[in-house]
């Protein structure tokens, strides 16, 4: 019996299980995600050399998608789960500052991920909203107080030649019908790209020729460039909006 124990371990079958405990489903950018991974051993002892935790999204058209493991930690090193145990290993792991922000439909989530020495690897996902953090919650306030009204959002692969050390951003379409730059403006592209903890460079096309790009593939250091550019920090909250609004008043 003891070999056809080793056989049902190694399909999977009995064999140990995972699930991934969060404290919550929604978590600003910065903030730690605390939870609980709860390992309930099988019909036989096994060995696990790892547990893993990762905070993933997709990106990039429905027909080429693509993953990013946007950060990881390991939980765990080499243990034996015996059978029919259960154990629990507590962690925290922190909401990246890349992370995507859930506007319509939940893009990000949390994988568990057991490396069991000769078997099906036993995995658990756990979907959560992303909300902005402060200077991010700024940034948007300050677009909607000009009247520009939250169309859409993507996110979209970044070039290879891009000087965007990201592989991908997340583009928001907000129009302008309804503001005051209706005139010259019908629509406006913006990209927030986080260059440190609280700092981000703020990218803005006016009327793109598409709001459906799916590749944001410029170097943003030529000429050529349509966008325009703006450096903030939260010390320049405040004077967003007026900020915003001479960018623009150029166009």
């Amino acid at each position: 019996m003891k070999g056809f124990d080793k056989v049902l371990a190694s399909l999977g079958t009995k064999g140990v299980e995972v699930g991934t405990f969060l404290e919550k489903d929604q978590y600003q950018i910065g903030e730690l995600i605390n939870g609980v991974v709860c390992i309930q051993g099988g019909k036989v002892d096994q060995q696990i050399d790892s547990i893993h935790i990762a905070v993933k999204t997709t990106y990039g058209r429905h027909d080429l998608r693509a993953y990013s493991e946007l950060c990881k930690i390991e939980l765990s090193k080499t243990f034996i789960a015996k059978k029919e145990e259960t154990l629990q290993f507590h962690f925290s792991i922190p909401v990246p500052v890349n992370a995507p922000i859930t506007f319509e439909s939940r893009n990000v989530w949390v994988q568990t991920l057991l490396d069991v020495k000769a078997s099906i690897d036993p995995l658990d996902i756990d979907y959560i909203d992303i909300k902005p953090n402060a200077l991010l919650a700024s940034i948007l306030e300050a677009v909607e107080g000009l009247g520009l009204v939250f169309k859409s959002s993507k996110l979209n692969a970044v070039s290879r030649n891009s000087s965007i050390a990201i592989p991908f951003v997340q583009e928001m379409i907000f129009s302008a019908e309804t503001s005051m730059f209706s005139e010259n403006i019908s629509c406006i592209e913006l990209v927030l790209v986080p260059t440190m903890a609280d700092e981000l460079t703020l990218y803005l096309e006016v009327n793109p020729e598409t709001s459906h790009i799916e590749v944001f593939s410029k170097s943003y250091d030529g000429d050529e460039d349509k966008r325009l550019k703006l450096s903030v920090r939260e010390g320049d909250v405040a004077n967003l909006k007026e900020k915003l609004k001479s960018l623009l008043e150029t166009v």
